[in-house]
């Protein structure tokens, strides 16, 4: 039998993340075909029931629900995977759980959300649901306008009305006489 269709009977047939888990990792090119974090998988749950759980897109585990507000609690699980199909409305772990609930899931041990979260391997990128910090406000002055002034009347400056003048240097000595019957 060829190495896919063991594959995808391991993958139809089983109800066990580690099963999946094991079947992926035997055959390296399924890696690319399957991405088992998207898969419903059935996952014991501390109330004795099996729920079909998967890890969501923004990374929380996320519950098989028709209303979005209740996981399907029943003897059903494997016929739910099985079927191929989507819940209606799946309820996730995280900010829907607490808008729902009060509470993200992920705080009790007990809870279904840490049962799927432990048993799919995720690692949801915010667990506590801790809103994003906001920006703070950026303050800009007021325009302010500059007081208007009148500016005051220049007089303008004098002018002559000399003709200019130019001195020209001069490399002439002076002459000079002396008085006579001087020596």
């Amino acid at each position: 039998m060829p190495r896919l269709a063991v594959l995808a009977i391991l993958l139809t047939a089983s109800t066990c993340t580690a099963d999946i888990a094991q079947a992926i990792s035997w055959h390296a090119a399924s890696r690319r075909l399957v991405d088992y974090t998207k898969v419903w998988t059935c996952v014991h749950s501390t109330s004795g029931f099996r729920v079909p759980m998967r890890i969501a897109n923004d990374t929380n585990v996320e519950c098989w629900s028709n209303d979005a507000t209740d996981c399907v609690w029943d003897d059903n699980c494997d016929a739910y995977v099985a079927s191929g199909t989507s819940p209606a409305a799946p309820l996730e772990c995280g900010c829907m759980h607490k808008q729902v609930w009060g509470t993200v899931g992920y705080d009790d041990p007990a809870h279904w959300c840490s049962c799927g979260k432990i048993a799919l391997g995720a690692n949801p990128t915010n667990p506590d649901c801790t809103p994003a910090p906001s920006p703070l406000p950026t303050t800009t002055p007021a325009p302010t306008s500059a007081p208007t002034t009148t500016p005051a009347p220049t007089t303008p400056a004098p002018t002559s009305t000399l003709p200019a003048t130019t001195v020209l240097p001069t490399t002439a000595q002076p002459t000079t006489t002396a008085p006579k019957g001087a020596c």
